[in-house]
């Protein structure tokens, strides 16, 4: 009986780690300025470099988008500038940010959350600006 109990012990642990990896972080201010995501760098031929991260978002009245990506317990802060968004897939919002890597060349990144975030009509707003 200690046998199943075991078994049934880790198969629950596996099941809740595979939850927690599943989950997204998305939070928006009230004011839909500010938000954490999803981001995943792109290379220039459109192939998706590493894994999506958790990434805050700040979007400003003008301006380029502050972007901080978390990685290995730091965040990298950068500025991105918000080129367009994919078509819908599902319920969630993907858009394209352009800006320059650590090195100085061209760099791409997507960033996504739920489509009924209130940081949508945000981000919309500054793609029709």
């Amino acid at each position: 009986m200690e046998f199943v109990w075991l078994v049934l012990s880790i198969a629950i642990c596996v099941g809740l780690a595979w939850v927690a990896m599943r989950m997204e972080p998305h939070w928006v201010s009230k004011d839909g300025r500010s938000m954490l995501c999803s981001g995943q760098h792109i290379d220039a031929q459109g192939n998706p470099q590493g894994r999506w991260r958790e990434t805050r978002v700040i979007v400003p009245e003008e301006g380029p988008l502050l972007i901080e990506q978390k990685r290995m317990l730091r965040r990298h802060s950068s500025y991105w500038h918000l080129e367009q968004q994919a078509p819908a897939k599902g319920s969630k919002a993907v858009f394209l940010l352009r800006g320059h890597d650590s090195d100085g060349t061209l760099a791409f990144m997507a960033v996504r959350f739920p489509a009924r975030s209130r940081a949508l009509a945000i981000m919309q707003g500054r793609l029709g600006a």
